[in-house]
């Protein structure tokens, strides 16, 4: 995971124990969730180029890689990630869609 993915989501998590009203807990919950979002997607941009500096120059680590695949395929999976997924996303934590029943549907 990157770093930075890392600590925004410690500070995500941090911001959901801490939570003292549901709006607090959805709004660290909606940052949590779209930080999980888009390290996912930016995996998979650059899965062929770790793949092939993996391969090269750390052979070591290609265990770890297929296990880190096999997973991350097993999670998109079971929260059918590419659909519904991302459509939360698009209506409620990176845009706000202007139809407020359409945003809700997804809240």
């Amino acid at each position: 995971m990157n770093p930075k993915s890392f600590i925004d989501l410690l500070t995500a998590q941090k911001g959901i124990k801490r939570a003292t009203s549901g709006w607090e807990y959805i709004y660290y919950s909606k940052i949590g969730y779209r930080i999980i979002y888009e390290t996912i997607n930016t995996f998979h941009k650059h899965k062929k180029d770790l793949r092939e500096t993996i391969d090269n120059d750390q052979k070591e680590l290609i265990k770890h890689f297929i296990l880190l695949n096999d997973l991350l395929k097993a999670y998109k999976y079971s929260y059918d990630f590419d659909k519904t997924m991302s459509k939360i996303r698009n209506k409620t934590i990176a845009h706000f869609d202007k139809d407020y029943f359409e945003y809700y549907k997804y809240f």
